[in-house]
């Protein structure tokens, strides 16, 4: 992760105690790339939750990063890429990621 862009929806379920064993999961919801073409970066989404040690949600958000892309020649994706979100172009961040 480069930066984060934005922490939208954070709401706070319960309350965090000093005893507490706290974990996050993240979920990636969406991602695409930056708007640049020279920019080796992509703007990815997440929903994260925080949850306490009986695994209930303490706290929950949505954040916006900006991460660096993989290079292509590390993806075992075709030349372009036959998802139809796609449309036959050539993708480094493929939508088909997020299936």
């Amino acid at each position: 992760m480069v930066a984060t862009l934005a922490v939208d929806n954070w709401w706070v379920h319960l309350p965090v105690k000093h005893d507490d064993t706290n974990h996050m999961v993240r979920k990636m919801t969406f991602k695409r790339e930056a708007s640049k073409p020279d920019m080796d970066m992509g703007m990815v989404e997440f929903d994260s939750q925080i949850r306490n040690q009986r695994d209930e949600a303490a706290q929950s958000a949505k954040a916006t990063n900006m991460c660096p892309r993989r290079p292509s020649r590390l993806l075992n994706y075709p030349e372009k890429c036959a998802n139809p979100p796609c449309k036959g172009r050539q993708m480094r961040l493929c939508s088909a990621d997020l299936a």
